[in-house]
Order: structure tokens, then C-alpha cells, then sequence
């Protein structure tokens, strides 16, 4: 009989394990890595939606390396873990997968593990993969965040006009600019206007603005699409996550990637129209027919094409109408004389009749 001090695990025999097994097994799993705590014992504890056992996005990697340089076959995740394993096995890592550029993403546990993971890597196929650590995005300055658009405006009211006039009801801007004609230097009834603030952009949209006695709508500023392009094979239409392609390069249209190009960047090549430049210059006869047409899907319907739409669908309309009356016309007279040929074909049997007899 077991004593109240002694547990029932203290009998059990213990088996040692090879020393790089015992490695991995004492290293935390990626599971207890991105924070889920699971009470096996008492499930009341966990939470699913509790913010502590909810897992980190996978873009927030607070030691990322990317290694570019890879193999386009390099994607299995069996195959990138012994390959991790076999340039650094003293390197703690808990998330690797390949990105859409065919680089390999590695999140190490600790700045000692990414600096491991710093180090060169064996060559593949002849290769030596880069090791790199990533900068920090930079966001660019977006100085047009509460542009709006007054409807309606005169073309003669200058800038300064409008400043005063907004000034008087308490709104604050920073930049006035006017729209033209196509082509030309005249201005039309509407303008563009930036705001400094979020609540005077909200206001403004909710109440309008006034410049004199007149009252102007003020609407949000429906800036045109642009086309998707692709990074992984510079096509259009689609992004590099569902791209099913042969990877492009961006410079030379070759069948590799941006980082293994070894021809000069002075000789470019596109992999869309084949002229010389990159595939994504905003020049490129094919991103220009990509926008142009774009364009002709968003673009509004002017009074004139309003009216002709119009015109066309009574026209129609008319046809129609006369055309169900020319056909009921039809229909009647061919039944008087259906009513006709009864009447003759009974006065005749009759005739007939009346001779027997």
C-alpha cells in the first residue's frame, strides 16, 4: 500500500532519450509559443475568446529572419525543418513558412536564436541562401487623409475665399485645390478640399459648409481604382496569395525571383508588354490599357448619355406597343371572318336542306 507522502509516479521508469530529441521535447511547442493555455484538468479555465489564449498574427514576428535564395521546390514544411535543423540545430525557432516573394520567413525564439540564424546556411543545389533581418515597414505620409469634395462651387472663388469663409464656421483646412475640364485649364463647378482634423471632416460631410448665403454639399472623394498586380508572376487581375503561375522575375521577365536575378539592372525587361523597363513601371503600355479600362468601368454617366438611354427605351417601348396592337388588330379580324365563314357555311346547308326536302 502506496503512503499518503509517495505520488504514483515516483515508481515509474524513466527513459532517457537520444540527446537531440531531449533537445526538441525540453524546447516549448509552437502551441505554447503563441500563448494557448490549456487546462487539460479543469477546462472551465480556458477561454477561447479570452485575449490571452488567442494567438499573435502571424505578421507580427518579434525576431523575424528571412532567408531568400531558396529552391522554388523548398516549400514542404517537413523538408524547410530539417533543413533548419541541419545548418542550426542550436537555434530555438518556433514559426517558419515561405513567403509569396519565395523567401522563407523564420521566427526565432530569442535575439540568441536569431543571431544563430544570422550566420551562413549550407549551400542547396550549389546555392547559398542570404540570411537577413527585416526593416520596419515605413508608412508613408498620407497628407490627403479628410479630403472631401464641395459640390457645386463657383469657378471664380479663390482659395483664400474659402479658407475665410471656413474659418468663420469653425473649420480648419489645409489644402484647396480645383478640378478642370479634360484637357484644358477651365475650371469646373467643383473643387477639393482638405480638412486638419477628423471632426471637421465629419461635420463638414454631415452638414455641409456655406460659402456666402450658399449652402454646398460636401462628399467623400472617390479616388479611381487601380489595377492588382501580382508579385509573383507580374501579371494583373490576381495577388501573389492566389497566384497559381510560374514565378517572374521583376526585372529581367526570367523564371526566378527578384533576389537570385544576376542580370544587370541596366538591361531591363518586361514580363507583360517586353520592352525595356521593370514590370512594374506605371508607364507600361499594358498597365496603362489595365487603367484605361478600369476607368471606363467607374466612369460616371453624363446628362447627355442619360437622355439618349432614355430616348432609346421609349423608342422602344413605342415599338412594342405597336406592335401588340397590330397583332390584336390581327387576331379580330381573323375571327369576324372565322364568324363570317360559320355564318355562310350554315345559310348554305340550309339552301341544301330545303332543296332535299
Amino acid at each position: 500500500m502506496e503512503s499518503p507522502d509517495q505520488t504514483p509516479y515516483q515508481n515509474v521508469e524513466v527513459i532517457d532519450i537520444d540527446p537531440q530529441s531531449r533537445k526538441r521535447a525540453a524546447s516549448p511547442t509552437l502551441e505554447q509559443e503563441l500563448g494557448r493555455k490549456m487546462h487539460h484538468g479543469d477546462p472551465e479555465h480556458y477561454d477561447e475568446n479570452a485575449e490571452s489564449n488567442r494567438p499573435p498574427p502571424s505578421n507580427k514576428v518579434q525576431y523575424p529572419v528571412i532567408l531568400s535564395g531558396l529552391q522554388p521546390n523548398m516549400k514542404h514544411p517537413i523538408s524547410i525543418r530539417h533543413y533548419i535543423e541541419q545548418c542550426h540545430p542550436t537555434a530555438a525557432v518556433i514559426l517558419a513558412r515561405p513567403t509569396a516573394s519565395g523567401a522563407l520567413l523564420i521566427a526565432a525564439q530569442d535575439l540568441k536564436s536569431q543571431k544563430i540564424l544570422m550566420k551562413p546556411w549550407q549551400p542547396i543545389a550549389g546555392k547559398l541562401p542570404t540570411p537577413r533581418i527585416p526593416g520596419p515597414r515605413r508608412e508613408q505620409p498620407n497628407n490627403n487623409k479628410y479630403e472631401a469634395v464641395i459640390i457645386r462651387i463657383h469657378p471664380s472663388v479663390i482659395d483664400t475665399e474659402v479658407y475665410h469663409e471656413l474659418q468663420q464656421q469653425g473649420y480648419s483646412a489645409t489644402n484647396f485645390r480645383r478640378f478642370y475640364r479634360k484637357g484644358t485649364s477651365t475650371p469646373i463647378w467643383k473643387a477639393a478640399i482638405t480638412f486638419a482634423t477628423e471632426e471637421n471632416y465629419n461635420r463638414a460631410l454631415m452638414d455641409g459648409i456655406f460659402i456666402g448665403y450658399e449652402h454646398h454639399v460636401v462628399q467623400t472623394l472617390q479616388r479611381p481604382p487601380t489595377p492588382l498586380q501580382c508579385f509573383k508572376c507580374q501579371r494583373f487581375g490576381h495577388l501573389a496569395a492566389h497566384c497559381t503561375h510560374t514565378q517572374t522575375c521583376l526585372c529581367c521577365a526570367g523564371n526566378h525571383t527578384l533576389a537570385d536575378c544576376d542580370k544587370p539592372k541596366e538591361e531591363p525587361k518586361c514580363a507583360n508588354c517586353q520592352e525595356a523597363h521593370i514590370a512594374s513601371y506605371k508607364g507600361c503600355t499594358k498597365y496603362k490599357r489595365e487603367v484605361s479600362n478600369i476607368q471606363e468601368k467607374h466612369e460616371p454617366v453624363t446628362k447627355a448619355e442619360t437622355i439618349s438611354r432614355k430616348t432609346h427605351q421609349a423608342n422602344i417601348r413605342k415599338i412594342k406597343d405597336t406592335h401588340h396592337q397590330e397583332l390584336n388588330e390581327l387576331k379580330e379580324n381573323h375571327r369576324r371572318d372565322l364568324e363570317e365563314a360559320k355564318i355562310q357555311q350554315v345559310e348554305a346547308d340550309k339552301e341544301t336542306f330545303h332543296k332535299i326536302i
